[in-house]
């Protein structure tokens, strides 16, 4: 496949509107940047030049996924709203994990801000009728189909 799509499973996607996005594949390895403060991981996007660079050289990145692994006291942030740490070198997920890492491959990043809408890259609401590719999180089923049938009717 010319593209390979990473998804959470509370976020909505809209694949046709992900096709009309990459109608021009570049032809050095990149990846879709889709949020303002660097990629956030409700969805990954890479082009297969990229997906190759970062199969290949993920030993490159040995020491990111070592500070990725390492423990550290968490507690609950209201502003978050979930529990988190002040270590922000150690104890991350995947996207920070690849944020880092495929620079260091030479993994081009393209801005596409118009990739996802979640409060955290900056939406206060979730407007499930713009649009946006997919929207996050919806931890509730029923919200969850709303914003898919909101975002359906405005497609």
């Amino acid at each position: 496949y010319d593209w390979t799509v990473k998804l959470d499973a509370d976020c909505v996607f809209l694949p046709q509107r992900l096709r009309m996005m990459l109608t021009a594949i570049p032809s050095t390895p990149a990846y879709l940047n889709n949020c303002k403060w660097g990629l956030h991981g409700p969805i990954e996007v890479l082009n297969r030049l990229g997906m190759q660079a970062f199969l290949a050289g993920q030993s490159q990145c040995s020491d990111i996924r070592d500070d990725a692994m390492q423990p550290q006291p968490v507690y609950w942030h209201p502003l978050l709203k979930r529990y988190a740490g002040d270590d922000e070198e150690h104890s991350f997920g995947e996207d920070e994990y690849a944020r880092r890492c495929l620079p260091r491959l030479g993994v081009q990043k393209i801005d596409e801000f118009s990739l996802l809408t979640e409060k955290a890259c900056g939406a206060e609401v979730y407007p499930c009728n713009s649009g946006a590719v997919a929207f996050h999180p919806f931890k509730q089923a029923d919200a969850y189909f709303e914003c898919a049938r909101l975002a359906g009717a405005a497609a």
